[in-house]
């Protein structure tokens, strides 16, 4: 993922903006994305106030990781957000 900085004279001579000018939504990687997120849960818990919050956190992000194994997304939504775009409507 990148971030690109427009410099000052640049943006206010730019061309009126459109949707197609919009970059594609970047998806994260699912595959470990649930892993990290429940293991930096459990680090952060560990001599914290808000310990038990936290671990209950990261259970429900090991849930999401197992329901997305056992229920993967059987949806294109490449094709979808490009009908959405070409028909004007929001993406999802």
């Amino acid at each position: 993922m990148s971030i690109r900085i427009i410099p000052q004279d640049e943006l206010g001579s730019s061309e009126k903006r459109t949707a197609d000018m919009i970059p594609p939504l970047l998806f994260p990687r699912l595959k470990n994305l649930y892993n990290r997120r429940a293991e930096r849960l459990r680090e952060l818990a560990e001599n914290n106030p808000l310990g038990d919050y936290l671990r209950f956190a990261a259970l429900i992000a090991h849930a999401q990781e197992v329901v997305l194994y056992d229920h993967p997304l059987e949806m294109d939504l490449t094709t979808r957000i490009k009908e959405a775009s070409a028909q004007g409507k929001p993406p999802l």
